[in-house]
């Protein structure tokens, strides 16, 4: 009886990647851009992997005129509305307003999805307006910063069980990208205070 060797079946499984062209490049985006929403850095970064492994495995491609296809496919998911930057970078400063994230960490998250830095700029400095123009008395950070005390349940809205331990909370607040003096804000504060500084604002 002939045994089975595990790493026959593996071999078996390697399948080679298929060859750049434009319509595989269109419909592999497709797929992606219907599980993810994506910028358009971000969603270059992704197929370039893609072309940097086919380019591996059939040599005789050229990468260079595989990128002008990737821009080409690009350009195409633009012009249909499937990538949107503006739209995007947006959606996702709400998002991570809700989390109670600083403005400087919004702006490295941005970076980090390939945002151009001009549109990271326009797009703080419109979220800040729209926050300012709500004139509830408070800065974007001091109130995210509430958001944030709020979601992880520290300064006024610890637990009774749970110790104070304000060198921690502290430290919490500036990982999320807050300065001393914000974060020392919204850890001093009281919760009624801060849930009518919170309920002011319609960005939570």
């Amino acid at each position: 009886m002939q045994r089975h060797n595990p790493s026959d079946k593996k071999e078996k499984e390697i399948r080679p990647p298929k060859k750049i062209t434009k319509r595989y490049l269109t419909n592999a985006g497709l797929g992606y851009l219907k599980k993810f929403t994506a910028s358009s850095g971000h969603f270059q970064k992704v197929m370039t992997r893609k072309i940097d492994r086919s380019c591996k495995w059939h040599v005789d491609q050229d990468k260079e005129e595989c990128l002008k296809l990737l821009n080409e496919v690009t350009s195409y998911f633009q012009e249909l509305g499937y990538l949107n930057d503006e739209a995007y970078s947006k959606a996702l400063i709400n998002s991570l307003a809700r989390k109670g994230l600083s403005t400087r960490m919004m702006e490295q998250k941005l970076r980090e999805k390939s945002i151009s830095q001009e549109l990271i700029r326009t797009r703080i400095e419109t979220y800040k307006s729209e926050v300012d123009a709500q004139n509830s008395g408070l800065s974007v950070d001091q109130l995210n910063a509430l958001q944030f005390i709020k979601r992880k349940k520290i300064g006024a809205y610890r637990s009774e069980k749970k110790e104070e331990n304000k060198n921690r909370e502290l430290s919490a607040l500036a990982r999320a990208g807050f300065s001393y003096n914000v974060a020392n804000f919204a850890l001093e504060i009281e919760q009624t205070e801060a849930e009518n500084y919170l309920a002011a604002s319609s960005s939570f």
